[in-house]
């Protein structure tokens, strides 16, 4: 028997669900900002590069040639066939160590797991790259909504499969936006007039009106950072991508934080590996959880747990579709007092098993690749839970710097981009249980159209 479908609100073309929560103004941007400043050299920005795949003839682009390797024993054996699997779905190439010891380990730059037994090899496909500069922090510093931006100005669309990211270290977390070049989506406080996001480095950009949410919809995301991780590449199956429509631009909101205690100058650059259109079997759209009114109380244990119907608002939209989302792609994000993470399905015949039930916070990057994708046509959504453990003597809530948050990034083959956030807890659903505090909300979901097929942008002035 199905679960009840929760009531839907209709605006335009977004479809929202929600459970026992009244008219509310959803806003998804987030809240507050770090005043901080540091300096960044203009030189030091702007830089672009085009790498060539094999098939590519040479002297075309210029070749990146990957970072040496680990000094472990690469040569795959029989030990890794049973190892493979649970390798590629964090992304991670499959070692044998001296005692023939089958372990999961990050592949050096350029590179990724390739293969049945998870080999470490060149990414394949055709790359571009860009160089964002170098910025300096100091012991301590953060840097909250430092917006980087690149204009790809691709005059056809592209079909992004992997996403490789480069730092030398204290990028906390970023998401990275494809917008159209060109598009006014930013209402510039100064004039109140529309106007495209400032291009290049801008900072401090949440506190003069970017929202994230709006440039994904105009445009589409193309990847999401783990926390605190210096390198990591985001590559979906062979035949899957994401795609980047002509004129594009790609924008992120970075947000940087040195927990070393001498200065850190990091540099920072992404690179997308494309596939031809002929090869994509798989379009992929995104999808995003959030749990925004996080309250963790102090010197103790608690969790924070919302089930999200997204049936119901994509029925409400009246496709000729029906609803079958295909699961890829899942990347939680927390801060230092997440403890652990779990996604499980929500009805359907897969009701109540566990896709992701991860430790917490630590050094390892937390995207989680699904090969085969999870069928979703017979549930109704999906319930997650953060975990946290808080030391400190005041109640933490949703935030940058001191505070915490509660959010997942994923990709699906839907014809819908999916959207929820919990704007508030239910006190009379509030229980301490095996020394932990449980906190649970209504989730507000919503389904949006994602087109395969946006024009993009325009392209820049010669």
């Amino acid at each position: 028997m199905r679960a009840r479908v929760a009531p839907v609100l209709v605006f335009g073309t977004i479809a929202l669900g929600c459970a026992g929560v009244g008219d509310v103004q959803v806003n998804y941007g987030p809240v507050g900002s770090v005043d901080a400043a540091a300096d960044v050299a203009p030189s030091d920005l702007g830089a672009d590069v085009a790498i060539a795949g094999s098939d590519v003839p040479a002297g075309t682009d210029v070749v990146i040639t990957p970072d040496a390797g680990s000094s472990a024993d690469t040569t795959p054996t029989s030990s890794c066939a049973a190892q493979a699997a649970a390798c590629r779905a964090v992304q991670k190439g499959c070692l044998v160590d001296a005692t023939g010891k089958a372990t999961c380990k990050q592949c050096p730059r350029g590179q990724a797991p390739l293969g049945d037994l998870a080999t470490c090899g060149t990414i394949p496909g055709t790359a571009l790259s860009h160089d964002f500069g170098t910025i300096t922090l100091k012991p301590g510093e953060e840097l909250n909504g430092w917006c980087q931006s690149w204009e790809i100005n691709n005059p056809e669309e592209l079909w992004v499969q992997t996403v490789e990211f480069r730092s030398d270290g204290g990028y906390h977390h970023s998401n990275w936006i494809i917008i159209p070049q060109g598009a006014t989506l930013w209402t510039n406080p100064k004039t109140g007039q529309k106007e495209e996001y400032p291009a290049g480095l801008w900072k401090k950009c949440y506190s003069q009106g970017f929202h994230e949410v709006d440039a994904a919809i105009a445009g589409g995301v193309l990847y999401a950072q783990s926390t605190q991780i210096a390198n990591e590449i985001q590559k979906f199956p062979d035949g899957v991508a994401v795609r980047v429509p002509p004129y594009s631009r790609v924008i992120a909101a970075t947000h940087l934080l040195n927990i070393l205690p001498n200065e850190l100058a990091t540099n920072l650059q992404l690179l997308f590996y494309t596939v031809p259109l002929a090869d994509v079997k798989v379009k992929l759209t995104p999808f995003q959880l959030d749990f925004h009114d996080l309250q963790l109380p102090p010197k103790a244990s608690s969790s924070f747990t919302a089930s999200c119907d997204f049936r119901g608002p994509y029925d409400a939209l009246g496709l000729d579709a029906p609803f079958a989302p295909k699961l890829y792609y899942a990347l939680p994000h927390y801060h230092a007092m997440g403890t652990g993470f779990v996604l499980e399905i929500v009805g359907g015949v897969d009701h109540g098993k566990v896709l992701i039930d991860n430790s917490g916070y630590g050094p390892d990057p937390y995207g989680r690749l699904f090969d085969p994708p999870v069928d979703l046509s017979s549930a109704d959504g999906l319930k997650f839970s953060c975990k946290y453990q808080n030391p400190t003597d005041k109640t933490i809530h949703f935030g940058v710097a001191d505070g915490e948050m509660c959010m997942m990034l994923g990709f699906v083959e839907s014809p819908t981009t999916l959207v929820s956030t919990v704007l508030s807890v239910d006190p009379k659903q509030t229980l301490v249980a095996d020394g932990m505090t449980k906190f649970s909300g209504s989730c507000l979901a919503g389904a949006v159209p994602f087109p395969q097929d946006k024009p993009g942008g325009t392209p820049l002035p010669k």
